[in-house]
């Protein structure tokens, strides 16, 4: 493992994207990745066309190849961010996604139980902790999490976590080895499902 500067922790900036709504979507890229990365991007553009007024925000934690302490770092600054919506948004509800990385960040995220209660789903692609970190793999910031890891199959709204995994996913899939199933998540019908099931989840 490698080593990095510590990067302070701030308050999270309010704007037009994290402003007051019904419901928020909050995503954290993986490794290397600009703004909502690769899956996070049309996440939230399937979310924004489909579920009207939503608000967005990605998470601008350390995205380097580092681990160690920028999970943590990612971790922190999203319960930053949660608290901070909803202090302003009491009455705010959440939609959180997490890719690769941001997967593994998601793990981490220790919401108090006032918080978790306002989060509706949870959406992960490629989660590295299936393989490198099975103890922590069902640590989730939300409710009573109901999980589906196969969720291209069927949802249901008694579930509040779908977690996708591609055949062959270095990351993920027990013996996977390949990197092309990694980024094919924007590409083989996952993002569809992912917003039908979040609508579902917000009783759209």
């Amino acid at each position: 493992m490698g080593c990095t500067a510590a990067v302070p922790i701030r308050p999270a900036l309010r704007t037009a994207e994290s402003a007051c709504s019904s419901l928020h979507f909050v995503f954290l890229p993986g490794t290397f990745e600009v703004g909502f990365g690769i899956v996070g991007t049309p996440l939230k553009y399937g979310l924004t066309s489909e579920i009207p007024g939503i608000t967005s925000y990605s998470i601008p934690y350390n995205r380097s190849r580092y681990y160690e302490e920028t999970l943590t770092e990612g971790a922190n600054m999203t319960v930053d961010h949660i608290a901070s919506q909803a202090a302003t948004c009491p009455d705010q509800r959440f939609i959180l996604g997490g890719f690769s990385k941001g997967a593994s960040v998601m793990h981490r995220v220790d919401l108090p139980n006032e918080l978790k209660s306002k989060v509706l789903a949870i959406n992960i692609f490629g989660d590295p902790d299936v393989k490198s970190a099975p103890s922590i793999v069902n640590n989730w910031p939300i409710e009573s999490p109901v999980i589906n890891n196969s969720p291209r199959n069927r949802t249901d709204a008694s579930q509040n976590v779908i977690s996708f995994c591609n055949r062959g996913d270095y990351t993920c899939y027990p013996g996977g080895d390949d990197f092309i199933p990694h980024i094919l998540y924007p590409l083989d019908g996952s993002i569809l499902t992912a917003v039908q099931f979040d609508k579902m989840r917000a009783g759209m």
